[in-house]
């Protein structure tokens, strides 16, 4: 678990700009040629992808919003796509907090670079999307927090 930080301190860190968002979204290609994925699960990663726009690279956005965008009503598919991401290591999740130390609205950090690398690396070994997802759907059953303590075996 990372330690506290703030939105500033994320994006400083990481050396990222948060403070204009292009009036387009520039999404890569490899995105909508995933073969197998959940329309659900892709719709989040495009979804994602546009929140980041071609100059940001972190999201903060709450589950409410994530879920209007996405027109779901389940809590549960939207922490299910974002863990899901994690475990592939295409999504970066940080505990934001305020200046008090409260805990606010999480940051995501959006890898661009891993997603065209785990694309190519799951056609290199053949691994199908389906039958990747259908693996962590099972995990994902037997404890919801499997992807945060289990390493995607995929990634090997």
């Amino acid at each position: 678990m990372r330690k506290k930080e703030t939105i500033e301190q994320v994006t400083e860190r990481l050396g990222f700009t948060t403070d204009y968002i292009e009036p387009y979204t520039v999404v890569e290609n490899y995105i909508f040629d995933i073969q197998g994925l959940s329309p659900t699960k892709k719709l989040f990663l495009l979804l994602v992808r546009k929140y980041v726009g071609s100059s940001r690279r972190t999201i903060q956005y709450g589950y409410a919003r994530i879920m209007k965008d996405l027109g779901i009503a389940s809590r549960n598919t939207v922490s299910k796509c974002i863990k899901f991401f994690e475990w592939l290591e295409i999504l970066e999740k940080y505990n934001s907090v305020n200046p008090s130390g409260e805990y606010g609205t999480n940051t995501y950090c959006l890898n661009i670079t891993k997603i065209e690398e785990v694309v190519e690396h799951f056609k290199i070994n053949k691994y199908k999307w389906k039958d990747v997802e259908k693996y962590f759907e099972l995990q994902y059953k037997i404890s919801n927090d499997f992807a945060s303590t289990e390493p995607c075996k995929y990634l090997k």
